[in-house]
């Protein structure tokens, strides 16, 4: 996102441009499907943005298969892992769909990211409460879900604020990020993936 914008001319806003905006292939006017304002958008490096989010969908699919060893099996690891997958291949189809090529697919990918990686975070922060394995990383997951659902909230209903549309888009997708290299880190220590007391309860 912030290699793509840097192309910008005029300047890409972080507030009032949406993330969709930067994977834009044609310059000229969009009618935004959020606020539905029309605004002239031009994305030069729209490449840059939309191979990286169509990557970041395939490498979260993957990972998602890989690190079930590192929680606690049950129904809920089950769903956050699955809703992850989700979210990948949400991206993949935001990447594949640009909002001026084909604006309905995209809106249906882009909502799949964001409720799916809203949910699998707080999901998983629920499995991980209690594991000796995750300690305080369980209480900052289920905070980091609970961040990102309640901006999906926001952005389904319109409310912006101050922060805008983008800013908005920005506090459902920052937590999540950040939660991904968080707990990437927390599972390369061997202690994560070694099995819990407990492993096989109910959640």
């Amino acid at each position: 996102m912030i290699v793509t914008q840097l192309a910008w001319n005029p300047p890409y806003s972080p507030t009032t441009d949406t993330i969709s905006e930067l994977g834009v292939v044609r310059c000229g006017q969009l009618v935004s499907p959020e606020t539905g304002a029309a605004l002239y958008v031009c994305s030069p490096w729209h490449v840059v943005f939309n191979a990286s989010t169509i990557a970041f969908g395939v490498l979260l699919v993957l990972g998602a298969l890989l690190v079930a060893p590192g929680f606690r099996q049950g129904r809920l690891r089950t769903l956050g892992l699955g809703l992850l997958s989700v979210a990948g291949a949400g991206a993949v189809g935001v990447g594949l769909s640009p909002v001026d090529v084909n604006g309905p697919v995209h809106a249906i990918c882009s909502l799949l990211v964001f409720l799916g990686g809203g949910v699998a975070v707080l999901a998983l922060g629920r499995v991980m409460t209690g594991d000796p394995r995750w300690e305080e990383l369980g209480a900052y997951s289920m905070g980091s879900g609970a961040v990102a659902l309640a901006a999906v909230g926001a952005d389904l209903l319109g409310v912006y604020g101050p922060l805008g549309v983008g800013g908005i888009e920005r506090v459902i997708v920052v937590p999540v990020f950040l939660w991904l290299v968080i707990v990437g880190a927390g599972l390369t220590q061997l202690r994560a993936f070694t099995p819990a007391v407990g492993a096989a309860g109910s959640r």
